[in-house]
């Protein structure tokens, strides 16, 4: 992770929760060739239990490896989706 975050551009996945408020923030790294992203979601207060996010900037011919570390899975539920797939559903 540190090495995309070091080479990545970071940019909202939507609008900016309050400050002490309820809300998510979500923020996507892309790295500099676009070939690797990691996306943050963070949980304000007693907000929605779940945000659905679209990556944006993708390679739109590529295969992403997509694995959570949220809810104590730790990546056990990786799966491949291309560019087209995250951009129509995205991703929970």
């Amino acid at each position: 992770m540190r090495d995309i975050i070091a080479q990545a551009d970071a940019m909202l996945l939507g609008p900016q929760a309050v400050v002490n408020g309820e809300g998510w923030d979500a923020l996507q790294e892309l790295s500099d060739d676009r070939q690797r992203a990691l996306i943050f979601a963070f949980k304000g207060g007693d907000g929605a239990a779940r945000l659905r996010v679209k990556p944006i900037n993708l390679l739109p011919d590529a295969i992403y490896n997509v694995s959570s570390f949220g809810n104590g899975s730790d990546g056990q539920d990786a799966r491949q989706r291309s560019d087209d797939r995250w951009c129509r559903i995205g991703a929970r």
